[in-house]
């Protein structure tokens, strides 16, 4: 299978899911009935002889486009002009279409709103119920547990664990997943440990005061601490209420501190992109200053889904939600009417999405994030010493705890470079 081309393999019923879309998955200058043609187009059932039937292939992707509620439904509109979750469901429909006997899906939901990440997933376990078979690669471990029958860990080009559904024990998947080594193997490291000379175990315990500063400085050089509050809000998550009674205790030391009967009711935040700061105002000044990190590729104003950016503008709290795997997020109102008219100007959305958008911002509330444009931008722990979200503000867990108390629905939100 390795050394076949592309067309042997979808000859040999394998069809393929690609982990970046953009790249590998669609073609974005093309229109949506010319993607849904890549890997037909040496069908009989849309031309001979070099010859392309328009009519049929448009035929053929209208009903994938319907079937697999594309929107807009458009087969004349470009692929780029889709939102990411749109883009998904098309690339999803295509590969689906063949029969496929083999189905690899890898990271299908990466950056997907949540209705697009159900239906994907809904799609990719009818196929398996159909009798197909499906490799679902994925690091999100909530929806490997959710869908698979069989889970195998795979690290580094090793295979260090394997689960059936039912048995999975999430710590040793979660442990497995950072590299930790199986039951087995750790038996197998100790038998070799013991044949070790005493005296470079001497000599390491020895220079082990040296090692273990070095190991401290570039824990935090490299951010570690942020490393850690994330994989440690993912796979071993405090539980709702534990999570909530924390923020309450934050909270109140907050308004101790600062002798307050309760939360202000003028409280806004600034984010100063430059400065990693976040800024909590009331009463015309500043009450606390908070570290943040920002998107991947933190300069610039956020345009589109993926770029990594954490967008410039002027927002409110749209929505909150305390089962984050972040451990608290405060979402944004992201795009606002500034961002959805600079899409629209740009062609990267239509007009009934700008007018869907502008609609949400007039009722204050939260506006669609399955756009092109991008979306469920907000507010987050699980540490804010570097730069490493996908355009979100992240803040270290203490601080988005007392901030939870302190902002409602509504606050004003800036953000500035």
């Amino acid at each position: 299978m390795t050394n076949l081309n592309l067309a042997r393999r979808a000859k040999l019923g394998l069809a393929f899911i690609p982990a970046d879309r953009l790249r590998h998955g669609i073609v974005p200058g093309f229109t949506l009935w010319e993607n849904c043609l890549l890997g037909w187009q040496r069908s009989d059932a849309f031309g001979r002889h070099a010859r392309l039937n328009t009519r049929a292939t448009r035929r053929f992707a209208r009903n994938l486009l319907r079937d697999f509620d594309v929107r807009p439904g458009n087969a004349e509109l470009r692929a780029g002009a889709l939102s990411g979750g749109n883009q998904q469901r098309l690339v999803l429909a295509r590969e689906l279409a063949r029969d496929p006997r083999l189905l690899v899906a890898a990271h299908p939901t990466r950056g997907l709103d949540i209705v697009s990440t159900e239906f994907v997933l809904r799609r990719l376990v009818a196929a398996r119920n159909a009798g197909k078979g499906v490799l679902f690669v994925s690091s999100e471990l909530d929806q490997v547990i959710e869908i698979a029958d069989r889970v195998v860990v795979m690290f580094r080009g090793r295979f260090p664990g394997e689960f059936r559904k039912g048995r999975i024990d999430e710590k040793q998947l979660g442990f497995l997943m950072c590299g930790g080594a199986s039951a087995a193997e750790d038996d197998s490291q100790m038998k070799k440990l013991s044949r070790w000379k005493k005296g470079v175990i001497v000599g390491f315990v020895a220079a082990f005061p040296i090692i273990a500063a070095g190991l401290v400085a570039a824990y935090y050089a490299i951010g570690g601490k942020d490393i850690k509050n994330r994989l440690s809000n993912r796979f071993f998550p405090k539980p709702v209420e534990d999570r909530l009674a924390f923020s309450a205790e934050k909270t109140r030391e907050f308004l101790r501190r600062y002798d307050l009967a309760g939360p202000p009711s003028d409280i806004r935040l600034l984010v100063k992109k430059s400065e990693r700061k976040l800024e909590l105002h009331s009463g015309g000044r500043v009450l606390k200053t908070y570290r943040i990190g920002l998107g991947k590729r933190p300069t610039g104003r956020k345009e589109r889904e993926g770029d990594k950016r954490t967008p410039v503008g002027e927002y409110y709290v749209c929505t909150r939600n305390d089962k984050s795997k972040f451990f608290l997020f405060l979402g944004l109102s992201y795009p606002n009417e500034q961002d959805s008219g600079w899409g629209m100007q740009n062609k990267l959305i239509d007009e009934e999405t700008n007018r869907e958008i502008c609609a949400a911002i007039d009722r204050r509330a939260c506006p669609p994030w399955d756009t092109a444009l991008g979306g469920e931008v907000g507010i987050h722990g699980s540490g804010g010493s570097t730069d490493w979200t996908l355009g979100c503000i992240a803040l270290d867990d203490e601080d988005i705890a007392e901030l939870w108390g302190l902002i409602p629905l509504g606050t004003p939100v800036t953000i500035v470079e």
